[in-house]
């Protein structure tokens, strides 16, 4: 049996569903590399007196067999810091476990795709996510930059997800990044949401325009997003006055 278990974005999400989960399985995993986890493995260790061991990219993209293999000889259990299914890497563990008649189990959690409702904007009006990718010498992608100027063309929000490798990006970069690469300036005067910690009491949430939001990007902690607005509902508005003061 493979379980894959999303453990939201502290320990306190742990559901009564992943505990068991843990404390059933002979083996258990972390996997570290698709988002920041703001809990700690040794409490997880603690609550559940088992030896949690780290995954990175590596293990998981190339030595999914090998954890699969295990799997079929005894439960092994999987730790995905927000909810499991919103990585296309462990949809590929759950076809290839399906290819091997192998039992998977799915303990889904809070991630990112729900608590960026924290912000007031409504979930269903939010076109394609965005990855926002650190560039580096050789690799400048910019297409990310043309989905948010056609979900702003439809009215619709954009959640921007920040690159974690090596390390999770911060809002002060991201902005940077993104003022850099808005070559029609659709972004220069529109108020954009930054977010750190979303889904724990560390949470920051605020929303101004770029310029005024680089002068306070030191206050956000990581992990951070960023939401461009589309058309907004009456009450969305209303909300938004929360963060612009």
């Amino acid at each position: 049996m493979l379980y894959l278990v999303g453990i939201g974005m502290e320990e306190k999400d742990l559901s009564l569903k992943a505990i068991e989960a843990m404390v059933n399985s002979q083996k258990v995993y972390i996997e570290s590399y698709t988002s920041k986890w703001l809990g700690f493995k040794e409490d997880l260790e603690k609550l559940t007196r088992k030896k949690i061991e780290t995954l990175d990219r590596k293990d998981m993209e190339e030595g999914v067999r090998k954890i699969l293999k295990e799997a079929k000889e005894r439960s092994v259990a999987i730790l995905v810091p927000g909810d499991p299914l919103t990585a296309t890497t462990h949809i590929e563990v759950i076809l290839s476990a399906k290819k091997d008649d192998l039992p998977v189990k799915i303990i889904h959690a809070p991630s990112i795709f729900s608590v960026v409702a924290e912000t007031g904007l409504q979930i269903y009006k939010f076109g394609e996510t965005v990855s926002l990718p650190r560039p580096r010498e050789n690799y400048k992608p910019v297409s990310w930059m043309d989905k948010i100027y056609k979900n702003l063309e439809h009215g619709l929000h954009t959640l921007v997800l920040l690159d974690v490798e090596p390390q999770p990006m911060t809002i002060k970069e991201a902005i940077k990044i993104i003022k850099e690469s808005d070559e029609k300036k659709l972004l220069n005067d529109k108020k954009i949401i930054a977010c750190s910690c979303l889904g724990t009491e560390k949470r920051l949430i605020r929303c101004d325009v770029i310029e005024n939001l680089i002068k306070c990007s030191g206050d956000f902690d990581t992990p951070a997003c960023i939401v461009i607005p589309g058309n907004l509902h009456f009450k969305e508005e209303e909300a938004l006055k929360m963060w612009s003061e």
